[in-house]
């Protein structure tokens, strides 16, 4: 008597095993790339915001200098000398809306103890989706 030996797998365990991995292989390469993308947009919305909290230390920082000068009138000064690429090319930030807006407000309007006549300076960065203002007295 012939003893027959069972040894492999038959053509239907293999074809059933590549449809197994096939269906796996598919779904964790649609997750990986789902997640790659995500993780990309996070981290170009990070930069963005830290590009707007830099951009506007600056702009404070240089505006603070502006008053403990004690220039008559730093709002103007600062509004006509303020050049708005050098920032850009400075911090490197080349996508970045800035805009600045003096104005007096409403001689009704009181903080404490004041004249009433407050001049503000209004600056606005805007980057990608991203904005951030500023309100900087006198």
């Amino acid at each position: 008597m012939k003893n027959k030996l069972n040894a492999g797998f038959t053509l239907i365990e293999i074809i059933v095993c590549l449809v197994i991995i096939s269906v796996i292989g598919a779904s964790l390469v649609d997750f990986l790339r789902t997640s790659s993308r995500i993780n990309t947009q996070k981290i170009v919305e990070l930069r963005d915001s830290n590009n707007l909290k830099r951009l506007m230390e600056t702009l404070t920082a240089d505006y603070r200098n502006y008053c403990d000068q004690k220039i008559a009138t730093p709002l103007d000064q600062y509004f006509t000398a303020f050049r708005l690429d050098t920032y850009k090319t400075a911090l490197g930030i080349t996508n970045a809306a800035i805009s600045i807006r003096s104005k007096v407000s409403d001689p009704s309007f009181t903080i404490g103890k004041n004249d009433g006549n407050i001049e503000l300076l209004q600056v606005t960065i805007q980057i990608g989706n991203k904005s951030l203002v500023k309100l900087l007295t006198k």
